[in-house]
C-alpha cells in the first residue's frame, strides 16, 4: 500500500485509501494530495481455492504504525477490502482465483516531518497481516 505524497499543516488529518484496484485517495483535515509522480496504490493479494468452496477474510483490527526512521510516527489503521462480506465463496468449478484489495485510514500528525514512512509494526518489512480461512 502506497499512499503517495500529501502535505500538511498544523493541525493534521487523515488520508484514506480505498480497497480498489485503482484507488483515487482523498484527505480530511488540515491534509492536501499535490499531485505527484509518486506510486499511489491499495494493496493486493490474489487468494486461490476450488470453485464453490467458501473462505473467510480478517483484516488487521488495530492501528499499525509506521516510522520514517528518524523517531516521526504516524498511525494505520481502519482496515477495508473491496467485498462487501468477509465470508465469500470462489466461483465456477475448478480451481479458482479471487482478488483481495485492501485500504485502510493513514492518521497524518499536525506539522508531520517529511520522509519516507514504513511500516513497523507486524515485524517491520512493509508488512501487515490478512488472514484466510478456507
Amino acid at each position: 500500500m502506497q499512499f503517495g505524497d500529501m502535505a500538511v499543516l498544523s493541525s493534521g488529518g487523515n488520508v484514506i485509501m480505498p480497497a480498489t484496484a485503482s484507488p483515487t485517495r482523498s484527505a480530511s483535515g488540515d491534509v492536501s494530495l499535490p499531485a505527484s509522480g509518486a506510486s499511489v496504490t491499495s494493496a493486493q493479494f490474489a487468494i486461490t481455492g476450488e470453485g464453490g468452496y467458501t473462505y473467510n477474510i480478517t483484516l488487521p483490527s488495530s492501528s499499525l504504525n509506521l516510522s520514517d526512521g528518524a523517531g516521526h510516527t504516524m498511525s494505520l489503521g481502519s482496515f477495508t477490502d473491496n467485498g462487501t462480506s468477509h465470508a465469500r465463496t470462489f466461483t465456477g468449478t475448478g480451481a479458482a482465483t479471487d482478488v483481495l484489495y485492501v485500504g485502510a485510514t493513514l492518521a497524518v500528525g499536525g506539522n508531520q516531518a517529511p520522509g519516507q514512512y514504513k511500516l513497523t509494526s507486524s515485524g517491520g518489512g512493509g508488512a501487515f497481516s490478512v488472514t484466510i480461512s478456507y
